[in-house]
């Protein structure tokens, strides 16, 4: 009853279309078109995910599962998220990449892993007041009974002197952006899985992969799950 009031004093809109009822209305949510497992290198089909053998390197990842392609309504949605705070919008877009995960079945690489949500600066953090990887792994970890590690990697301050500056030029200059900042004992996992909320070329979670591969030289697999991605090129 309280919750049919409080509609009642707040009417919940889409976030998209503005249709009252729900935050994310059922039209809205067809929009977000399912992607394909794929390996996340070449960009071809890859069963469960996983990255093929011939384009593995010392520092790629071993699946990385992405919910949905990136398009005009995803890049709303998660403007409204990182630069406007609607947690009503975070906690529906989690209960989502949650159906995703157990539709694809993917919650089977999440046994015994380690969640690892994608560091961000402390500046950044301070200024946006929240990390959105972080919001989605808790999330992540709440249903699927995973550990959470939010201090395992540090990311670095970097935008001090560098404003204006061209990616290259910035990753040319602070070389890794991520470290290891609070090493634990991970013997008790059998993988790591970094969230994210989009990837581009992936090289945000080879970073931090790299991370931990150097400073953990034990046969632990290495995976990612992301909400979003572009289509790949030869679509």
């Amino acid at each position: 009853m309280f919750e049919s009031f409080m509609n009642l004093i707040y009417p919940r809109y889409c976030t998209l279309c503005h249709r009252h009822g729900s935050y994310l209305c059922d039209v809205c949510k067809k929009s977000f078109k399912c992607n394909l497992p794929e390996c996340y290198v070449c960009r071809r089909l890859s069963p469960g995910y996983a990255t093929h053998a011939q384009c593995e390197s010392n520092h790629s990842l071993d699946h990385v599962f992405v919910a949905w392609e990136y398009n005009q309504f995803s890049s709303r949605i998660l403007k409204l998220l990182k630069y406007k705070g609607v947690t009503d919008t975070s906690q529906l877009l989690n209960d989502l990449i949650i159906e995703r995960i157990l539709a694809c079945g993917y919650n089977r690489c999440l046994e015994r892993s380690l969640m690892l949500p994608v560091p961000i600066s402390s500046t950044r953090k301070a200024k946006r007041g929240f990390n959105q990887s972080e919001i989605i792994a808790k999330a992540l970890v709440k249903k699927f009974n995973c550990d959470l590690s939010l201090d395992l990697i540090g990311a670095k301050n970097t935008n001090y002197h560098m404003a204006g500056q061209k990616k290259e030029e910035r990753q040319q200059k602070i070389g890794n952006p991520f470290y290891m900042k609070n090493p634990q004992d991970l013997s008790n996992y059998t993988s790591i899985t970094i969230v994210d909320d989009v990837i581009t070329t992936g090289k945000t979670l080879e970073s931090v992969a790299m991370v931990i591969r150097e400073n953990y030289p034990i046969d632990l697999q290495l995976n990612a799950i992301c909400l979003f991605r572009g289509r790949p090129y030869y679509l």
